[in-house]
């Protein structure tokens, strides 16, 4: 939607995207976190919550978020 909205002319759509830290370590986030980079796409935010929980207990890397 972020890409699509981008190339529209008089479309100024914002796009918020709410992430847990569990969800992080999965690759497709990092390949749609490439995808953005790639298209510049300025009018997309990621919000990260890192509060060490995954679905079924604590994530890998706790708190470390470096």
């Amino acid at each position: 939607m972020a890409h699509c909205s981008k190339n529209l002319e008089g479309v100024g759509n914002t796009y918020w995207c709410l992430l847990g830290d569990g969800e992080l370590a999965e690759g497709s986030i990092w390949e749609a976190c490439n995808f953005a980079s790639y298209y510049q796409l300025s009018n997309l935010i990621a919000i990260v919550d890192v509060n060490r929980f995954g679905q079924v207990g604590p994530t890998m890397f706790g708190h470390d978020i470096s």
